[in-house]
């Protein structure tokens, strides 16, 4: 994951503390919002670095095809398909 999606990550953590803590009803809900604000901008920043990690994958397997280097193609591939190599 990237910097931004940690740091996003760890401004929510701030919010929810602070909602825990919080002792008035009115304040407490406010908080409620802005963490549901906060908890979506997480998974959106997720989503988008888990987007642009198979998207890197994928371009270095279509460079190594195109290179002919099956090795790094295989590897690539393995890991798109999610499949690891059972070793004894």
């Amino acid at each position: 994951m990237t910097q931004q999606t940690w740091e996003k990550i760890r401004e929510q953590k701030k919010v929810k503390d602070e909602m825990n803590v919080c002792k008035t009803q009115v304040r407490k809900m406010g908080l409620q919002k802005k963490y549901t604000e906060k908890n979506r901008e997480v998974k959106r920043s997720a989503r988008r670095d888990q987007r642009n990690y198979i998207d890197n994958l994928s371009y270095q397997a279509e460079e190594a095809a195109s290179k002919g280097n099956l090795k790094e193609l295989f590897a690539s591939t393995r890991t798109l398909s999610k499949r690891q190599i059972q070793r004894n």
